[in-house]
């Protein structure tokens, strides 16, 4: 087996969640390109309601699919209450793509991991969350590339957003003065 790109480690990631049936999708930069932004990333962010319970056969899936996992526990000041974090083990990955795998902890997560579309995304239809749930994220972030992907997105999807959604996402994440500031 040659060398695994990022999508191609998702798509198997995303077998693994599916045959859990494991709440699931992209975000972060590669949500992004499958939205039409232009730019180069590497690591592959997923947003994911892992239940506790599932967890022992999923650790099990990963194991056998070559992926090493760790669960992170975020501190009080920590955006991101938890995470697993996966690297992959097998000797056809010479690049070492990380995988940051969310868990979903909040209302909105959930929400969004609902709301998630099927896109049509390097020859299969990928699961990556909505534009609008994108860019309340991205301006949530608040990192100059997520500000720049915010913007692009904003631009891209121009009359075709849900004015609603995307301003109820933007409150539930109190970026909503951000939002106005890029849109004046």
């Amino acid at each position: 087996m040659g060398v695994e790109s990022p999508i191609q480690a998702f798509r198997r990631l995303h077998t693994i969640f599916k045959s859990l049936k494991i709440p699931h999708a992209l975000i972060g930069g590669w949500a992004a390109v499958a939205w039409g932004v232009v730019r180069a990333t590497r690591d592959i962010d997923l947003l994911a309601d892992i239940a506790k319970a599932i967890r022992p056969p999923l650790e099990k899936a990963l194991q056998e699919a070559d992926f090493e996992s760790e669960w992170r526990k975020g501190g009080l000041d920590d955006p991101i209450p938890e995470l697993l974090r996966l690297s992959h083990t097998g000797p056809w990955n010479d690049i070492g793509t990380p995988i940051d795998v969310i868990i979903a902890s909040r209302r909105f997560e959930r929400e969004a991991l609902e709301r998630a579309a099927a896109v049509n995304f390097a020859g299969w239809k990928a699961p990556v969350l909505v534009p609008e749930d994108i860019i309340a994220m991205k301006l949530s972030a608040g990192g100059p590339l997520d500000i720049q992907d915010a913007k692009m997105l904003l631009e891209i999807h121009k009359g075709r957003l849900d004015e609603n959604l995307l301003c109820d996402s933007c409150a539930l994440l109190r970026v909503t003065r951000l939002l106005r500031q890029f849109r004046s």
